[in-house]
């Protein structure tokens, strides 16, 4: 009878031992759709619904651009700066919990991003060319 259980309870522990790093996997992946602090109230499917409430911040060479995403940094007169120091106080729109505004008319899939510079425009966290932004 004991060499029926001991196979079993190495299996089981085997089995825990497999599926722990799976466990913290998935558990990873959920967590990293949206932090504490610059969840939407409601959730991230309650965006559609909130206004946003103000301008985004200033960036860019003596402030001539606006923030489009975490280090995007756009304008008219100076395109888009991705990932630079003049990009780098984008970073502090994720300290707030209220959304801003990028101002541009709207372009791309659905009419969710903006124009924030000639021929360029923005979604949430990602530019691309657009012919409807010239």
């Amino acid at each position: 009878m004991k060499c029926s259980v001991l196979p079993r309870s190495r299996l089981s522990w085997t089995m825990c031992v497999l599926l722990l790093p799976l466990l913290m996997l998935m558990l990873e992946g959920g967590v990293q759709g949206c932090f504490i602090r610059n969840c939407p109230r409601g959730g991230k499917r309650a965006v559609d619904s909130v206004q946003p409430t103000r301008q985004c911040m200033s960036c860019g060479p003596e402030g001539v651009g606006q923030c489009v995403g975490p280090s995007i940094c756009c304008g008219l007169a100076i395109g888009c700066l991705m990932g630079t120091s003049e990009a780098e106080v984008c970073q502090k729109e994720n300290e707030s919990s209220a959304p801003c505004a990028v101002s541009g008319r709207h372009c791309g899939m659905d009419n969710t991003g903006n124009c924030v510079a000639d021929g360029i425009c923005c979604v949430e966290d990602a530019c691309s060319f657009n012919s409807l932004c010239r």
